[in-house]
């Protein structure tokens, strides 16, 4: 079988001057071409063994054409015909080799199999390099998101860096990522998007029934994205089970962006530690949180009290700023106990809890302390805003029916103690105690309550 042919153009009545013999039957058969009708050939051609041209300003006209071709049939040479003299520099006019014309059919033919040998072999090797350069890329980026998910707890943060890394690595130019919300009362995505700069914040998740089904679905795969491009949406599952979905857009002007084929290649191979990674993050979150929360009223407990106090003393004392505690303990509680039962003791303190935090500020930190002894924190606050606050938490706890959904109407006070920074203490165990002793002179005069702390007396040591 005849390979394809060799396609010689040149201009008008140029191939016999610069090929002598072109016009006989030969393997490769030469075809040729006036540059007139170049256009017009190749728009409809098959393919070529090689392309063979005139050098001079016909191919100067035409070097956005032979880039397509060139792109289109890697493996085709392009060798020029210089006439008139010596050969030009062998790149002259972007071709791989230039002849000096004339130049015998058979001579022409073997140099365009040795130039195709060459072309060949240098693409196959282009291709193993580029193959195990992708192969490289991956095993360090699956390294890199390795190492991230082990340095950082927060699951916004490592999702964060990690989706920036794989939108760079895919050659994409923004990320979206919607994770189950793990409060089974409340079926939602939790929504994150950034872009290849790490930049991220918190996404709307007017999408989630769509991204929801996606997730569950499985398999990555391509869908149409706005303006032109791609969007590669990669399900996150983790030990079997659907916890969110990834999402890449991609330009269709990008340059960068990695042929479809092989983005979803990647994606099935990144699926399974981007789940692990997601998944262990948000399990060191869990973790986190139980350690710092308290069992029975989903409060911080004592722990983070502590911590946080700590935080809250140090940023008061560098700016200046006011910060006071509230000690409360609830009056007569064992009679709830004794009257009702130790569950609906339990429940009891549940519903104060939340009374707590309804009535308060969100940058409050409300903390059970022990027991029925349960202590607010409150930044940026004097004293004086604090007794206030005490005074109408006392009025709506003393006002309040309890346990109402059990069929009770419990009725129940609380005694409040307060203290300031740096009035009353300048640390935290110094303010708890104070707020404390606050609260027990409450006590001592009848319960249900509110007293701030004396101020420690002064030691004149003249």
């Amino acid at each position: 079988m005849s390979a394809p042919p060799i396609l010689l153009v040149a201009d008008a009545g140029g191939a016999s001057r610069l090929v002598p013999g072109s016009e006989r039957a030969g393997d490769p058969p030469i075809h040729a071409l006036d540059w007139s009708a170049f256009d017009g050939f190749v728009a409809k051609s098959g393919p070529l063994t090689a392309i063979v041209c005139e050098t001079g300003s016909g191919l100067d006209a035409r070097r956005g054409m032979i880039g397509i071709l060139r792109h289109a049939w890697p493996t085709v040479p392009l060798i020029g015909l210089a006439a008139g003299g010596a050969a030009a520099e062998g790149d002259a006019q972007g071709c791989d080799l230039v002849l000096e014309a004339p130049v015998g059919a058979d001579t022409l033919r073997a140099a365009v199999r040795r130039e195709g040998r060459l072309l060949s072999m240098t693409h196959r090797h282009e291709q193993a390099v580029s193959a195990l350069r992708e192969q490289s890329e991956k095993l360090e980026c699956i390294v890199e998101v390795l190492r991230e998910s082990t340095a950082r707890r927060d699951p916004s943060e490592t999702a964060s860096r990690v989706m920036s890394r794989l939108c760079a690595f895919f050659g994409a130019e923004f990320w979206r990522l919607a994770l189950v919300a793990e409060d089974p009362d409340s079926p939602r995505l939790d929504c994150w998007e950034g872009g290849r700069g790490g930049a991220a914040g918190k996404a709307s998740a007017a999408d989630d029934r769509q991204a929801a089904l996606v997730a569950a679905g499985g398999a990555p795969r391509l869908a149409a994205g706005a303006g032109g491009g791609t969007t590669l949406r990669l399900p996150i599952v983790s030990r079997g089970r659907p916890i969110g979905i990834a999402e890449f857009d991609s330009s269709e002007s990008d340059g960068e962006t990695r042929p479809p084929d092989r983005a979803l290649e990647i994606a099935r191979a990144l699926a399974d530690p981007l789940g692990l990674i997601v998944d262990t993050a948000l399990q060191f979150r869990r973790l986190e949180a139980q350690s710092v929360t308290d069992d029975l009223t989903g409060l911080a407990n004592s722990r983070f009290l502590r911590a946080s106090l700590g935080r809250e003393i140090k940023r008061a004392r560098r700016y200046g700023q006011p910060l006071s505690v509230v000690f409360i303990d609830l009056d007569g509680f064992k009679q709830i106990n004794d009257s009702h039962g130790h569950l609906a003791g339990s429940r009891m303190l549940s519903e104060f809890g939340r009374v707590l935090v309804e009535s308060l500020r969100e940058t409050d930190v409300v903390a059970r302390y022990g027991g029925d002894e349960f202590t607010v924190v409150m930044p940026h606050t004097a004293s004086e805003d604090a007794l206030r606050i005490a005074g109408r938490l006392r009025r709506t706890v003393a006002e309040r029916r309890f346990l109402e959904s059990d069929g009770l109407q419990a009725r129940i006070t609380a005694s409040f103690g307060v203290a300031s920074f740096p009035s009353h203490g300048e640390t935290r165990e110094a303010l708890i105690a104070a707020a404390d002793r606050a609260m027990y002179r409450v006590k001592e005069r009848g319960k249900n309550g509110v007293e701030l702390a004396p101020e420690p007396a002064s030691t004149d040591c003249a």
